[in-house]
């Protein structure tokens, strides 16, 4: 996504979902969750089967998720919208490469999603405290 013509909120809470994919690729677990808000996140994961409303819920999912040998996800399409000053929502695709084992072709998922980051007002963090992700119909989910 550029964020050479948006809002200063705007250019501030995508650094949040740079950081995100950055950690979703190292698989840093506790750094992920990290990103989600510890008082009020809602996360619906890419495979996931419920909501999950707590950070604890949220590393749940990515014990699962990011157990392969690798992953890298590629933003695919985005626009960025300020709610307010302190609330930003991202909608758009992403693609997921994903190697479960070694030696095991590359899988590719892609997905829909939408984040809503909210800058954190005691620690001045914007945090994810919404997250939604689905494939992609054609996917044949």
């Amino acid at each position: 996504m550029s964020t050479q013509t948006t809002s200063p909120a705007v250019q501030a809470a995508w650094k949040t979902i740079e950081e995100w994919i950055t950690r979703v690729h190292t698989k840093d677990i506790p750094q992920v969750v990290a990103l989600y808000s510890p008082k009020d996140c809602a996360f619906w994961g890419t495979f996931g089967d419920h909501l999950r409303q707590s950070q604890e819920e949220v590393k749940t999912y990515f014990d699962s998720f990011l157990d392969c040998e690798s992953i890298s996800c590629r933003i695919l399409e985005c626009a960025g919208r300020e709610l307010t000053p302190e609330v930003v929502s991202f909608s758009g695709t992403y693609a997921f490469d994903i190697v479960k084992q070694a030696g095991e072709p590359k899988q590719v998922a892609i997905g829909r999603f939408t984040y809503t980051v909210r800058l954190d007002p005691d620690t001045q963090q914007w945090l994810l405290v919404e997250h939604h992700s689905s494939l992609m119909p054609e996917n044949g989910y």
